[in-house]
Parts: structure tokens; C-alpha cells; sequence
């Protein structure tokens, strides 16, 4: 149980919430969820569901958010988040279609 809850704390409010060294990640670090940051991550969106995933593995911070999105008002393009994205969407709906056909 506690292992749970010190993951879900590290995900809300990163490392520096219990006690490490300040956070140093940038949005670009593998430990941010990519699916956050780009919009909305499918741990979040299905929670109280029958798709219910459960907590993210992966940080989601603001801070990270707002860094992204800055990078593109600049006009800075990041293909492989896209990649990701679109790659994970895919698979939900592919999932969900599967789940469809086969009642």
C-alpha cells in the first residue's frame, strides 16, 4: 500500500516531494508522461471505468506541460511525442473496436 501511494506521489509532484534532490527532468526526460504533456494521458481519462488503467508509471507535471507547450508556440516540433500520441490513440481505439466486435 504504501509503495502505491509514495508512486503516486512522486507522479503529482515529482521527486523533490519526498525529500530527493530537486527535480532536474526536463519535458524530453523518459520518466514524463508523454501522453501528458501532449494532452491527456489514458491513465487519466478512463479512471471509475471498465478501461480503468490505474495510476500512470510516468510523471506528470505542470511544470513539464508548460515547458512543452512553450517550445511549440516557438514553433518547435517534437516528432516522436507526435509518434507516441498518435501510436497510443491507435491502440485504444483498436482496443475498444476489439472489445465492440466481440459482443
Amino acid at each position: 500500500m504504501s509503495a502505491e501511494i509514495r508512486r503516486q506521489l512522486l507522479a503529482l509532484m515529482g521527486p523533490s516531494s519526498l525529500g530527493g534532490p530537486l527535480d532536474q527532468s526536463t519535458f524530453l526526460s523518459p520518466e514524463v508522461c508523454k501522453m501528458y504533456i501532449k494532452g491527456a494521458c489514458m491513465h487519466d481519462l478512463f479512471t471509475n471505468t471498465k478501461k480503468d488503467m490505474g495510476v500512470c508509471p510516468k510523471m506528470h507535471s505542470p511544470k513539464h506541460k508548460e515547458e512543452f507547450e512553450k517550445e511549440v508556440k516557438e514553433g518547435k516540433q517534437f516528432p516522436e511525442i507526435e509518434r507516441e500520441w498518435e501510436r497510443t490513440l491507435g491502440n485504444c481505439a483498436a482496443e475498444c473496436d476489439n472489445k465492440v466486435r466481440q459482443l
